[in-house]
């Protein structure tokens, strides 16, 4: 990292018009936890080429870190702008609603997903705890079942759904989901079986 960072603060110096430099040279100094450095060369690199989305929403991922929601929405709605059809810049925004108590927003970023994404472990999770937010535990069971449905060989899934059914006092439909979790291998859903008969 250290080489890295020599390498593109060169380049950069050499080439102060191309805003490539310091965005590589920012996310090496993430990784070295140089937050306020990364944050200078990301501003850099945007006021260089403005329509860098992934610029912007590095900066809003790094706004999220420092518990700045407000800041992180100003930035990814840039990012989303630029790229509108990047599912990463949404995710991001709809961590940032829901960091901002705005559940809601954040379930109607995501919810009009195709399945493939809307399935993903990141999404389900942040949908997940949104509809736990808003008290809308049936919600978010159907979802993690339909979501294990579509994927039946993640026992992660399963048992999240599984777990959703415990909060709602369905033994049933939580004992088929966490019998499936448990053949396929999930270390958990031994335990979970055993409490919820």
């Amino acid at each position: 990292p250290d080489a890295a960072v020599s390498h593109y603060s060169n380049t950069q110096s050499i080439d102060p018009s191309e805003a490539k430099y310091p965005l590589f040279l920012a996310q090496v100094q993430i990784k070295q936890n140089k937050i306020d450095d990364a944050k200078a060369n990301l501003l850099r690199s945007a006021r260089i080429d403005p329509d860098q989305a992934v610029a912007w929403a590095t900066l809003a991922e790094l706004a999220l870190r420092e518990n700045k929601p407000g800041v992180a929405l100003q930035h990814v709605a840039r990012a989303r702008q630029i790229e509108p059809g990047v599912t990463d810049w949404r995710i991001i925004e709809a961590r940032a609603f829901k960091r901002s108590n705005k559940p809601e927003d954040a379930i109607k970023l995501l919810v009009g997903l195709d399945q493939a994404e809307r399935y993903s472990p990141a999404i389900l999770q942040i949908m997940g705890e949104c509809y736990g937010m808003l008290s809308r535990q049936a919600d978010a069971a159907a979802m993690y079942a339909a979501a294990s449905e579509a994927n039946p060989s993640s026992a992660a899934i399963a048992l999240s759904a599984a777990e959703w059914y415990v909060r709602l006092n369905q033994p049933e439909q939580a004992r088929k989901f966490v019998q499936r979790a448990s053949v396929l291998g999930d270390p958990n859903a031994k335990k979970m079986l055993e409490q919820i008969k």
